[in-house]
């Protein structure tokens, strides 16, 4: 083993040692940050000027969920508008099936189309009063979730993190040579 006790083979071997930790470091620590971000998706954003802890989008889409179904419930009692029900179902079924942050807005988006269709729909069929007070609360709690996930901040922080960590050097050529996962936004990418 002579070509070990050559001070340029040492040299080389510790420069290729030095080069694929760098780069095993830089992975393990995008992979920590990015799930890190991805996190705020389900357990909330810190809002570190107010010292508050924002609702998820997660438990926002939850609630969505929940009120679909209760939605779709009321109007099972209208056979008139059985294929909106059904879209609205379908729609909430998606929601609950999807496993990606935007698979969950894919499926986020068909709720939000399917919802108004089938309360201006029942609306027309002159529900009773009950019923009517039933399909306002759940438009309610709908329009509020979603206007709660407008207005969160989990897409701000994917971008500060896309930005500032992501985009920076030496991050941004070194992140070329390892496969490590981005945050996703929660939204349409492209």
């Amino acid at each position: 083993m002579a070509v070990f006790k050559k001070y340029s083979c040492a040299c080389l071997i510790l420069f290729a040692v030095i080069i694929i930790t760098t780069l095993l470091g830089v992975q393990f620590s995008l992979t920590r940050q990015t799930k890190k971000i991805e996190a705020m998706f389900t357990d909330g954003v810190y809002i570190e000027k107010d010292r508050y802890t924002q609702p998820s989008i997660s438990s926002h889409l939850d609630a969505r969920a929940k009120a679909a179904l209760g939605f779709a419930g009321t109007a099972s009692k209208y056979p008139a508008a059985a294929a909106e029900e059904e879209a609205l179902r379908e729609a909430r079924r998606a929601l609950v099936d999807a496993d990606s942050i935007s698979g969950k807005y894919a499926a986020n988006e068909a709720l939000e189309k399917a919802w108004p269709v089938l309360f201006e729909l029942l609306s027309s069929l002159d529900p009773d009063e009950t019923d009517q007070a039933a399909m306002e609360a759940y438009a309610d709690d709908l329009s509020g979730a979603q206007k709660a996930i407008q207005n969160s901040a989990y897409n701000q922080k994917v971008s500060e993190y896309r930005r500032t960590v992501l985009g920076t050097f030496p991050i941004s050529v070194l992140r070329l040579a390892v496969p490590a996962d981005e945050p996703e936004y929660f939204a349409v990418e492209g």
